[in-house]
């Protein structure tokens, strides 16, 4: 009797399979990250230690990643135990791509009335955020403009960065 004749299979990938199979797995969840429903920006400025002048505004330019979205405007502020004062008042220009400005006056609770650091952080450093705009489209916001609105105070100590975050409206 004959032997039964067989087919040859070749199951060994070689020493690359894994490999391969890795960098598919990276490659998949790097794409994942990429959705929309991640979409958001930030950015923060550093003031100077010795304060921030009342006659030195911050400029930021928003970059939003989808050009036909809504998005949410927050100014952030951070302050270290040092900032002498229980509220921190700010002027804050949003300003479209046609020059129409939209002027807030944004007030934040620094301290408590016990004088008590409020906001979120830890050590010396503490972060208070305010929301300055809501449903605003890309060309609504082509630049944002802050600057200290404390009257009587030329130089305001204490401030260590300032900063917007913009997320996506829901």
């Amino acid at each position: 009797m004959l032997p039964k004749p067989t087919r040859k299979t070749k199951t060994d990938c070689g020493p690359w399979a894994g490999v391969l199979l890795v960098a598919i797995a990276i490659v998949v969840v790097c794409l994942g990250g990429c959705s929309p429903e991640h979409t958001s920006y930030s950015d923060f400025r550093d003031l100077p230690d010795h304060g921030w002048a009342t006659g030195a505004p911050i400029y930021f330019t928003p970059q939003c990643g989808d050009s036909t979205g809504t998005y949410d405007v927050t100014l952030a502020v951070r302050n270290t135990d040092i900032y002498k004062y229980d509220k921190l008042i700010l002027t804050v220009d949003i300003i479209d791509t046609c020059g129409k400005v939209m002027r807030n006056r944004v007030e934040y609770t620094i301290t408590d009335r016990y004088g008590n650091f409020q906001g979120s952080g830890f050590g010396v450093y503490y972060q208070s955020s305010a929301l300055i705009a809501r449903r605003v489209r890309p060309w609504q916001m082509k630049r944002i403009v802050a600057w200290p609105g404390m009257k009587g105070c030329p130089v305001i100590a204490g401030l260590s960065n300032i900063g917007i975050i913009v997320t996506p409206s829901k």
